[in-house]
């Protein structure tokens, strides 16, 4: 009886750990029934705060993009170069050493203008990847733009994941180019992202710009911590229900 109790421990200690190493924040157009549910103040998913969405001289939706069938979608024709239609969704406290966050991206053509993620500090952008449809995507870090290394092609599938490596260091991928490890960043903010802001500045009529399944996940290694302190703590169970 006491192995299985201990061994129950073990499982429910082990689970916990997985769901929280899995996600513990994302969201993905799933969780909305259509576009009326993602409004400013609707709270998809788990670990985020609630969106707030500006539709300057286009709108938001739920539906077919340039990066699915059925995604977020975000699009801006050229009426007003002025106005950008966002999406901004706050973090749960700041972007910690070792974390990991992770969104998928696509667009169709452009006339103009360009669409990106911005990762904040309140409102200041910390870095950025975007691109106006011609040539690479390309991240600016405080320090001025540079190629993030993948063609940016239209109606094609992108993952950009951004981990923060601690101090003013960073790494990123971005699927189609190399990306790569312990890159510094310029601006000292970097230890303070704490919102992501999705934009499309005049990308055209007819056009969009597409995202889902937006997450950030732990360090692996921080797993293992808590998968020990699990296993320590059945183990002393057992002991102490044996003496």
């Amino acid at each position: 009886m006491l192995k299985k109790l201990a061994l129950g421990i073990v499982c429910v200690g082990l689970s916990t750990v997985t769901l929280h190493a899995a996600a513990p924040a994302s969201d993905n157009a799933g969780n909305y029934a259509d576009t009326a549910a993602w409004i400013t103040g609707s709270n998809g998913g788990t670990g985020f705060g609630a969106w707030t969405i500006t539709d300057g001289n286009g709108s938001h939706y739920i539906g077919g993009t340039g990066l699915g069938a059925r995604t977020f979608g975000l699009f801006n024709t050229l009426t007003d170069p002025q106005i950008t239609t966002e999406a901004v969704r706050p973090m749960t406290g700041t972007l910690l050493a070792g974390e990991t966050f992770s969104i998928d991206l696509g667009f169709t053509a452009f006339s103009s203008g360009s669409i990106g993620v911005n990762l904040r500090s309140g409102t200041e952008e910390v870095i950025t990847l975007f691109t106006n449809g011609t040539g690479d995507w390309m991240l600016n870090d405080g320090g001025g733009n540079f190629s993030a290394g993948s063609v940016a092609t239209a109606n094609t599938p992108y993952t950009f994941t951004f981990t923060y490596n601690g101090t003013n260091s960073y790494s990123f991928s971005l699927t189609g180019g190399p990306g790569g490890p312990n890159f510094t960043s310029s601006d000292p903010l970097i230890g303070s992202i704490d919102n992501i802001r999705l934009f499309n500045f005049n990308q055209g009529a007819g056009q969009n710009f597409g995202f889902d399944n937006i997450a950030i996940v732990p360090e692996p290694s921080s797993v293992a911590l808590l998968v020990g302190p699990a296993l320590l703590g059945a183990w002393f169970f057992v002991r102490r229900r044996r003496a």
